[in-house]
């Protein structure tokens, strides 16, 4: 392996920066919805468009819960014997060691 260390401490420095500007981005978000007047849906603002967004979720009955806990349990069943064909992805996780390294 080359020297891999400044390439990780890059990727630490602008992984604090990147959740510093999420946690700014979601305070000044709150911010500008609660600004929009309550028909306005969209602000036009230096050549970008500011939509004010609604999502809607529900909470479905107890019927509806265990059959999707049933399904979930299929596709489990279906791991282990082998019927269900795995697909791998690669990917970088970065989490906190638990003793110096």
């Amino acid at each position: 392996m080359t020297n891999i260390y400044p390439a990780l401490d890059r990727y630490l420095h602008l992984q604090a920066q990147q959740q510093a500007i999420k946690a700014e981005l979601e305070e000044l978000s709150a911010q500008i919805i609660a600004e929009f007047d309550e028909d306005v849906k969209t602000l036009g603002y230096r050549n970008m468009n500011f939509q004010r967004c609604e999502r809607r979720t529900y909470s479905y009955s107890e019927e509806i819960v265990a059959r999707e806990q049933q399904l979930k349990n299929d596709k489990k069943a279906e791991e282990k014997s082998g019927a269900a064909i795995a697909k791998i992805t690669t990917y970088l996780r970065v989490s906190k060691a638990e003793s110096p390294v």
